[in-house]
């Protein structure tokens, strides 16, 4: 079968859509800078003020009875829909989990189509890690 031009640039167009939903970036308002700035202690208010709302808030059922919370900022909170879907294709995540309304734990990691993943930025009461993706991902 021999397809016309017109048709197959449609199709790299369409392919091409889809492997830019695989290449998520994070919302414009969450920056290198403020990651850095967030600290173990630091309050939910506080970082939602600082990061804005996250995509979605909740916590696991193992972490529930100790009062653990999730802020999960991995995708613009107006793309929900869009987000649900490149979920399945990878991205970057970036996760806040809290302890009795205090931060616990920050962690940032690309996803990959294929299951793989990396980490881009870890924040515990151990310390503080950052890759090369870091600046790539959260600098402007």
């Amino acid at each position: 079968m021999i397809r016309s031009r017109s048709t197959r640039n449609a199709t790299l167009a369409f392919g091409l859509s889809i492997m830019s939903a695989c290449s998520y970036r994070p919302a414009s308002n969450i920056t290198c800078e403020k990651i850095r700035a967030l600290q173990i202690g630091t309050t939910i208010d506080e970082v939602r003020s600082s990061l804005g709302t996250p995509l979605s808030e909740g916590s696991t059922a193992s972490e529930t009875d100790r009062g653990d919370t999730l802020l999960d900022y991995s995708m613009p909170p107006t793309r929900k829909v869009i987000a649900e879907t490149r979920a399945a294709f990878g991205g970057v995540r970036l996760f806040i989990y809290f302890s009795r309304g205090r931060l616990r734990s920050v962690q940032s990691y690309q996803r990959y189509p294929w299951s793989d993943s990396q980490s881009i930025y870890f924040l515990d009461d151990k310390g503080r890690f950052e890759s090369t993706l870091f600046k790539t991902t959260y600098c402007p």
